[in-house]
């Protein structure tokens, strides 16, 4: 029988390793191109979430900064209120406003330390941070202060009121007296 027969090819027909050799190269070109888009997506993605964190921590450094001035201007208006309330009330019935206004300003005082804190922090998520304890600090301290003042702001209304209501006392005294002295006058008859 002679040699065993050899396969042949036909002409212009690759072999089988040099096409699995070939679509590994372009397996492996699609799978770096994949590679770089989601990279560059990712990036993107990134780069976006990077650009929100830092509008956020904006936005809360500078409601932190908002709400500092104006509680510190609540509490120097607040210094000579309760003068006036010590001369109209007397120093024992604002006692307790006084301890507020007292804890207020310690609260501003360790916020203008937090405010520095925040001005000089180095990433967005702690300026973030710091503005909200800014925030919460004075929230709790502003609410009871403003708490105090309303109400002796309603102890003023109702002294401003006073003339008004003696007034009306008066007149509700001149009718009775009258309706007295009419239920006098026939009980005597």
């Amino acid at each position: 029988r002679g040699p065993p027969a050899r396969h042949r090819r036909p002409p212009g027909a690759a072999s089988c390793g040099s096409w699995a050799s070939s679509s590994s190269i372009v397996g492996l070109i699609a799978v770096v191109v994949l590679v770089r888009k989601a990279s560059g997506r990712g990036q993107k993605i990134v780069a976006g979430a990077t650009a929100r964190d830092a509008e956020r921590a904006r936005q809360l450094v500078d409601e932190a900064n908002r709400q500092l001035l104006s509680a510190d201007e609540q509490v120097r208006s607040a210094d000579d209120e309760l003068s006036f309330a010590q001369a109209q009330f007397g120093a024992l019935k604002t006692q307790e406003y006084g301890a507020s206004l007292q804890a207020a300003r310690t609260a501003v005082s360790q916020c203008f330390a937090l405010q520095q804190q925040m001005n000089t922090a180095a990433s967005d998520a702690h300026r973030a941070s710091l503005a909200t304890r800014i925030m919460d600090a004075l929230g709790t301290a502003m609410n009871d202060l403003t708490e105090k003042q309303r109400a002796f702001a309603s102890m003023r209304d109702e002294r401003a009121d006073l003339p008004r209501q003696i007034r009306e006392a008066r007149e509700q005294l001149a009718e009775f007296e009258g309706r007295l002295a009419d239920a006098k006058a026939e009980l005597a008859s």
